[in-house]
């Protein structure tokens, strides 16, 4: 399966810093540890046939390209992730390594991925797409590696919602539902509003699909 880099296919370059601060959701809200992500690599290649799927759902609109800016949020109830972690990207998303921002143990967390447009205003995507970085079999055979999934239901029911979605970091339960990327995808009159956010976690390496099937 070839695969092809969104930045490239879809024309957009965009630059972020990694650095990383402490700072404060409102006057009242809970303090976060704000992380800037970096700047989209190789690992944000998608498979090909994912482009072309994006590619027509606009097929003979003449629209103007833009790009997302999101936020996603990893917290819990038991003060397992202390502070809860608040992550930004620069406009068109970003990549970011998940070790040493989610714990080993037991414990359950939330997470929530958030939108906004170029001018920092929600923005509620009409597609949104996983493409898996974690092999997952069942019976011997391969359900993750070489294959995305269309999320968008789960994506408005759960992920964008004020409660988060659920997963745990219990045997690494959360590798195969974030490990990877999400592409976001919304046309708004004449504009189409394009993004992804890639995570990786170094403790999975022996978990990662082969190399073959991300082409890197």
């Amino acid at each position: 399966m070839a695969v092809l880099a969104l930045s490239v296919i879809l024309g957009f370059s965009v630059f972020a810093s990694d650095d990383t601060h402490h700072g404060e959701e409102g006057d009242h809200g809970p303090k976060w540890k704000l992380v800037k992500a970096q700047k989209p690599a190789k690992s944000s290649e998608l498979p090909s046939e994912l482009i072309e799927e994006i590619k027509e759902s606009f097929h003979g609109k003449h629209l103007e390209k833009k790009f997302i800016s999101l936020e996603m949020y990893f917290f819990d109830k038991h003060h397992a992730i202390d502070p809860p972690i608040k992550i930004v990207t620069p406009v068109g998303g970003g990549s970011l390594g998940l070790e040493g921002l989610l714990p080993s143990g037991r414990a359950k967390f939330y997470y929530r991925i958030v939108l906004m447009d170029e001018h920092s205003e929600p923005l509620v995507p009409d597609k949104v797409y996983f493409v898996p970085r974690i092999s997952l079999k069942e019976d011997g055979k391969e359900k993750n590696c070489g294959k995305y999934f269309d999320i968008t239901r789960y994506y408005k029911e759960k992920i964008s919602s004020e409660e988060g979605a659920e997963s745990y970091v219990s045997e690494g339960l959360y590798s195969t539902l974030l490990l990877g990327s999400f592409v976001f995808v919304k046309v708004v009159e004449s504009k189409v509003y394009l993004g992804n956010l890639n995570l990786s976690d170094t403790r999975f390496l022996n978990q990662r699909c082969p190399k073959e099937e991300l082409k890197e």
